[in-house]
């Protein structure tokens, strides 16, 4: 196993920065845009209809039947070229978004009412309350939930290699075509997983049982 990883060091490499970075494009659109539509939909109207037709697309679409969606059809109707790439940043961007957003609302709604009228009896102002109150409790209450998407995002960009995308399962396929030793080869695939989301799963597990399970 030692032999292949120093043979295929440079192939290997490639592939995780391939996977790490499509997974920092679906997380940073993600965290940017679905915390911005749960929000707006959780205290105003103006957005709710799109966070609840986002989270049954969710509900109802796997990961990888959007993917060859956006990569076949969707370019065929814009007659538009989208590289595997994009078009798998695309689709799993789509299910980022509004997976976050649930979460952000669910997360905004669950926040005692009792909290939010203590800003009136001090004085504060609306944009005061949100930065002391509300913004501190949201951030408590969704950050465990939200780390859980990002680490599922990080496991579906292997689904990427289903339309020719450079990530790590792929490169591990092609290895595997040329040595054909599959129990070292994904081993190793097991093994760079494990690394790479086990900070994240024991940060999420630690933030859950800190401001979730004990209570605000």
């Amino acid at each position: 196993m030692k032999d292949l990883i120093i043979r295929y060091g440079p192939a290997l490499v490639s592939g995780i920065a391939t996977t790490l970075a499509l997974w920092v494009i679906v997380s940073v659109a993600g965290l940017g845009v679905g915390m911005f539509i749960g929000w707006e939909s959780a205290r105003a109207r103006r957005l709710r209809w799109l966070e609840a037709c986002g989270r049954w697309v969710v509900s109802v679409m796997p990961a990888l039947v959007l993917i060859m969606w956006v990569y076949y059809p969707l370019q065929t109707i814009l007659q538009f070229q989208i590289s595997p790439f994009w078009s798998c940043a695309i689709a799993l961007g789509i299910l980022n978004v509004f997976s976050v957003a649930v979460v952000i609302r669910s997360s905004w709604n669950s926040i005692p009412q009792e909290l939010r009228l203590l800003a009136p009896m001090y004085n504060a102002t609306r944009q005061t309350a949100f930065f002391l109150i509300e913004a501190p409790l949201l951030f408590r209450l969704s950050l465990p939930a939200v780390l859980t998407i990002e680490i599922a995002m990080l496991h579906a960009t292997l689904l990427g290699s289903f339309i020719g995308v450079d990530e790590i399962l792929k490169v591990i396929g092609r290895i595997n075509a040329i040595e054909y030793l599959p129990i070292e080869l994904y081993t190793i695939l097991a093994g760079i997983f494990v690394l790479l989301c086990s900070p994240l799963t024991i940060l999420s597990v630690w933030l859950n049982k800190k401001y979730v399970t004990s209570g605000l």
